[in-house]
């Protein structure tokens, strides 16, 4: 075997362009038009001299397709199968068209290929980078060893010939300096082979028919004499958008997805009965494009076999409903004209608000004309309208097939992607592949209400738009983050100074503010550090806890303390009262009801997630919920995830779940009033309490091993209590002064004395805050009343002052 580019087929195309494009063809050029130029200037005859100008020209459009079609086309068989160069495209050939081609000129024609640049740029590289490491690449190359795995490489792509992308890529794999181009962008050779595969894509994207090329010509004039033989519709015109026009000028997706779905709405369309579809998806899932998908499909499909077009119109309820003024007779005149006109198949974006805006009678008329045999209806639904506005109108439900979709995966998602981001390149702005795995992984993160790949396509959408208002020419990750703080209304920018700040004291900040729970509260501000941070599993809740203990020791306040802190109000949390959920049917309040018109359609927990992905649920009292309830709960701690009642799913990945109980309360009260408290101690005291609580049966086994932590919660001892009645006066005074303006001092014997007054190993600091309210506030009441205090003076208290 050879390695010798200039032995090449496209070598020769190369040469012969060469020497009949060079400057003795122009001297020979210039030569047989002297004569033809001197006739004009001397006798002003122009019809010899554009003669021969236009057969010269001929000549050179003629030789220019010659040697397109017979020697510089990649899908032309090689002139010798030994010589390994005529594996190599035409392009890179060009490129580097040297008899004994140097390690050094393979590397400068890669680097000259737009295809390899596209790799390059998707990876966030510069050209100047990567010649900065080839120039001083030592190693010895095997170019037969190299052009065998290009080779295969190439038939793994289904690519005609091996372009400079392959060999780009091979350069990564076996150049260990550009090894390490790979670290700096925080990419793998696994990463780098997706943007091979997506380059190839964007090269047949590239190479798209052209608007004037005479296969589009024939689709669109085609199209025209095939649709002009149908009949005339007016009223039916006015109501809809012809999709099939649309069609003709844009082309297929280079990705499509739900290819099953397409064949299944084929086979639906096909019959003579029931060939009516509803597509059922939640919002993002792409059932608009599948539509799309679906009409460019049958056009192709029926262009080759020679039929009539089947006419795809998007029907527009709005403008029947509010732009007509008898909207019954209207429909009933517009489908009559259909029914007489050809095979029609109508589009209804949004039928469950069609089915919840219209009259009995204008769905009766529908209905009526479905059964027809021209006439066929897909309408679009997600799960909620069609279980709450479709599916309770059983006769008209009863005409339809489902069709339903589910989300899309991260790889499919990165398909679209690439396909969408190929058509936008055009507003000069860059997006590398690393941000586009940015968008999908911070939106499956951020963003629970839309499904993919919707939801991706928006982010990067509103990229692109915010990239160009800030005048820049590449997205970056900061500006994706961006975009999803603003659609999921929370800020998800990485950690930055100030925030890093928060983060470093948040542990010693609630310790100030919960007594005597260090243990508690060192776990859960570790989890809020590896959520924020984007670490640990993505397939759980950041953050999974079950506090237990007696009553009043903090283990609802660690709670709202921590939504305070951090999220920045108490109101940030999501709070259920377990009490209310005993009864099995409670479960529809928070996932909610599947059956329409009832109650709690919307489930009170699964809302409020898909509103605000990332918050704080807590569960109050859980060992008080039902059976059912736990089970549900279950799933979403083992799973991260969790399937309302009206099909939609919803992502707790991003939550932090903090479920409190009083299980196990007087063992714990026992065990620590002995003030048995090491760690020792305390680990093996926690494994008996679990037990425990086992053997009662408040909760399985499978439902407390979901948890990351369970946390014991220890009764306050003498001296905490002291630091919690602290705590809540200098609250309570605080708050006085702001409102009032009016001072309190008091002695130490006042704290103290509140403090045993207070203490309670059964209520702990309930009970503290009761003495604090009817003993301490309650004279602060009667002292206003009695000595008329004026703002700017000070109420002393003294312990003899006080009611204990």
């Amino acid at each position: 075997m050879i390695f010798d580019p200039a032995a090449t087929r496209a070598y020769a195309g190369i040469a012969l362009r060469r020497l009949v494009y060079g400057p003795l063809f122009w001297v020979i050029y210039v030569f047989l038009l002297y004569p033809f130029i001197r006739n004009f200037l001397e006798q002003d005859d122009m019809n010899p001299l554009g003669v021969v100008v236009s057969l010269l020209t001929s000549f050179l459009l003629i030789f220019h397709y010659f040697l397109r079609s017979t020697l510089e086309s990649d899908k032309l068989p090689p002139f010798d199968t030994k010589n390994l160069a005529e594996e190599l495209s035409f392009k890179l050939i060009h490129f580097i068209h040297k008899n004994t081609p140097t390690i050094e000129s393979i590397f400068k024609g890669i680097l000259k290929s737009s295809r390899a640049r596209f790799i390059m740029k998707e990876m966030g590289l510069t050209k100047k980078e990567v010649w900065t490491v080839m120039k001083n690449v030592q190693e010895e190359i095997s170019v037969s060893d190299w052009m065998q795995e290009a080779t295969l490489l190439q038939q793994e792509l289904r690519e005609d010939k091996i372009h400079g992308s392959i060999l780009f890529f091979l350069c990564l794999t076996h150049i260990e300096p550009l090894k390490n181009l790979l670290n700096t962008r925080n990419l793998s050779l696994s990463d780098v082979k997706k943007i091979l595969r997506w380059e190839v894509l964007h090269s047949q994207a590239r190479r798209q028919e052209h608007v004037f090329h005479p296969h589009a010509l024939i689709r669109t004039f085609g199209s025209l004499g095939r649709s002009w033989s149908m009949g005339y519709t007016h009223e039916l015109d006015a109501l809809t958008e012809d999709m099939s026009a649309h069609i003709r000028w844009t082309g297929k997706h280079l990705v499509v997805l739900h290819r099953e779905e397409i064949a299944k709405m084929f086979h639906i369309l096909s019959r003579k009965e029931q060939k009516n579809i509803i597509v059922i998806g939640q919002a993002g899932t792409g059932k608009r494009t599948l539509v799309q998908n679906f009409a460019f499909t049958l056009r192709e499909a029926e262009r080759k076999q020679g039929r009539t077009y089947t006419r795809v119109l998007l029907f527009k309820p709005e403008i029947l409903l509010a732009g007509t003024e008898n909207p019954e007779a209207f429909l009933l005149q517009a489908l009559a004209q259909a029914q007489k006109a050809g095979r029609f198949i109508l589009i209804i974006h949004n039928l469950g608000m069609f089915m919840e805006e219209s009259n009995a009678k204008l769905r009766g008329l529908l209905l009526q004309f479905l059964q027809l045999s021209n006439i066929s209806l897909i309408g679009l639904a997600d799960a909620q309208q069609y279980h709450t506005l479709i599916k309770k109108e059983s006769a008209f439900d009863g005409l339809f097939e489902k069709v339903f979709l589910t989300e899309a995966s991260e790889e499919d998602t990165m398909g679209v992607l690439m396909d969408q981001y190929f058509r936008l390149e055009k507003k000069g702005v860059h997006i590398t592949y690393k941000a586009l795995k940015s968008i999908i992984e911070l939106t499956q993160r951020y963003i629970g209400a839309v499904a993919l790949p919707g939801k991706a396509t928006a982010i990067m959408e509103d990229a692109i738009l915010t990239a160009k208002a800030q005048k820049k020419n590449m997205v970056t990750e900061s500006i994706i983050r961006e975009a999803i703080s603003h659609k999921a209304h929370m800020n998800v920018q990485e950690v930055t100074g100030e925030e890093k700040d928060i983060l470093i004291g948040l542990e010693e900040t609630m310790k100030k503010r919960i007594i005597g729970q260090d243990h508690s509260i060192h776990l859960i501000v570790n989890a809020l550090k590896r959520s924020r941070l984007d670490l640990g599993s993505r397939s759980r809740p950041q953050g999974t806890f079950l506090f237990l203990g007696p009553t009043g020791v903090g283990k609802t306040e660690t709670a709202k303390v921590l939504a305070d802190e951090y999220f920045g109000s108490v109101d940030n949390i999501i709070r259920l009262d377990m009490n209310e959920y005993s009864h099995p049917n409670s479960v529809y309040e928070i996932i909610g009801s599947p059956d329409s018109g009832k109650a709690h359609e919307e489930g009170f927990l699964t809302q409020k997630v898909q509103d605000h992905p990332a918050s704080l649920i807590l569960l109050d009292e859980i060992e008080k919920a039902h059976k059912t309830i736990l089970n549900v709960f279950l799933q979403i701690l083992d799973e991260g995830h969790l399937i309302d009642g009206r099909g939609i799913k919803t992502d707790f990945r991003s939550t932090i779940i903090i479920a409190t109980s009083n299980a196990g309360a007087l063992l714990i009260r026992d065990h620590f009033k002995h003030g048995l408290t090491d760690a020792n101690t305390r680990t093996d005291f926690k494994q008996e309490l679990v037990e425990a609580i086992l053997k009662e049966g408040l909760f399985s086994p499978e439902f407390l091993n979901r948890f990351d932590e369970v946390v014991l919660y220890t009764p306050l001892t003498n001296e905490q209590t002291v630091q919690l009645a602290i705590l809540m006066l200098d609250a309570f005074i605080k708050e006085f002064e702001e409102k009032k303006g009016i001072g309190i001092t008091m002695e130490k014997d006042v704290v103290t004395a509140l403090a045993e007054k207070g203490y309670s190993t059964e209520f702990g600091a309930r009970e503290m805050r009761r003495v604090i309210t009817d003993i301490f506030q309650t004279y602060i009441a009667n002292e206003l009343l009695k000595n008329n205090v004026q703002r700017g003076e000070t109420i002393a208290i003294k312990k003899e002052y006080l009611d204990l």
